[in-house]
């Protein structure tokens, strides 16, 4: 599902609500000014996500179970890297290592032991040491 951009025109609140294990969803028919329509699931009876006249930027997604299909409407969440305008991907492990260079610098640094192996060898210590406490796979 490719994120879509348009204007919303209409909102209809409430439209059916359905009871789920996890609480109440809350339906809204949302359109929008390039024709699309369809339902939005929310977790409260007023439609928080979308606000007519205000471009949103959505997926549209046509769900079939038998006979019936719906079209399904939700909210695109697209991430921006601010250096390269494409999607930011979060990788937690090259934060952590970027830390434990930092942390290794910061600890040895003045001492006599401040080279880059010794640098290198401290910061895996750190980056082992947080990846275990964490539990990070």
């Amino acid at each position: 599902m490719e994120p879509k951009k348009s204007v919303v025109t209409a909102i209809a609140e409430n439209v059916k609500q359905w009871a789920g294990q996890n609480g109440t969803v809350y339906y809204h028919t949302v359109t929008f000014v390039n024709g699309d329509s369809g339902s939005y699931g929310s977790k409260t009876p007023k439609c928080e996500k979308f606000t007519i006249g205000v471009e949103a930027d959505y997926t549209k997604e046509i769900k079939v179970v038998g006979e019936y299909s719906n079209v399904i409407i939700k909210p695109a969440v697209i991430a921006q890297n601010s250096f390269s305008g494409g999607k930011k991907e979060f990788n937690q492990k090259a934060v952590i290592a970027q830390n434990s260079i930092t942390n290794a610098v910061n600890f040895l640094q003045g001492g006599s032991a401040y080279d880059t192996a010794n640098v290198i060898t401290a910061a895996e210590v750190f980056y082992k040491w947080v990846c275990e406490k964490g539990e990070v796979k």
